[in-house]
């Protein structure tokens, strides 16, 4: 299977390009499927070798990445790039059979540029990162009030304070992991977080 995503402007597209669906018999990943389109998320089932469309950004825009679905597979969230960058995230709920079950909901009004997203375990929260973004870097949170309800408000995560990016939490939902930049280097940090995936809404 031959995935394509545009050089030229690649380097801006947010990471990561593709999820494992829950049962592993399948990936959902970024994918330019002709000049005309812009980058959108496709479904690839490894055992029935079916592809299809998932999401349809604005035509002309920079269009979509950052995957990262649900623990259970009933939720994708993503960046979108509305016009010309940067990106907000959004969120779509799948159907059991992981077609899209609405239109997706814009869950962020930051129009900054995002550094990645993850799921907690329970998924009650996502975690999601902000870079280039005039003293917002760093790494926020957004619980929802019950799953699959309505977001609640962004918060930073104060004690890792700026720049870190690429956040992923561990199964058990108590360890979260991520990327910085320290004198050039990129070095793996690790914070533990208690009750990190029990936190999100009541």
């Amino acid at each position: 299977m031959d995935v394509f995503l545009p050089g030229k402007r690649a380097s801006w597209l947010s990471g990561p390009f593709l999820a494992w669906l829950p049962d592993s018999k399948g990936i959902i990943f970024c994918h330019k499927d002709s000049p005309e389109h812009p980058p959108s998320l496709f479904l690839f089932r490894t055992d029935t070798y079916e592809r299809r469309q998932l999401t349809f950004p604005p035509a002309g825009s920079d269009g979509d990445s950052a995957v990262a679905l649900s623990p259970d597979g009933s939720a994708l969230v993503f960046a979108r790039a509305s016009d010309i960058l940067p990106f907000d995230l959004y969120r779509l709920t799948l159907t059991k059979g992981f077609a899209p079950a609405g239109e997706p909901e814009r869950i962020t009004h930051d129009n900054l540029q995002i550094g990645g997203v993850t799921w907690s375990s329970s998924a009650r929260e996502i975690v999601y990162s902000l870079v280039f973004s005039h003293g917002h870097d760093g790494l926020w949170r957004i619980p929802f009030s019950r799953f699959g309800g309505r977001p609640g408000k962004p918060q930073r995560i104060e004690p890792i304070g700026l720049g870190g990016y690429a956040p992923a939490i561990s199964r058990e939902g108590r360890r979260l992991a991520f990327v910085r930049t320290s004198g050039g280097d990129l070095d793996i940090w690790r914070a533990a977080i208690p009750d990190f995936g029990k936190s999100g809404g009541k």
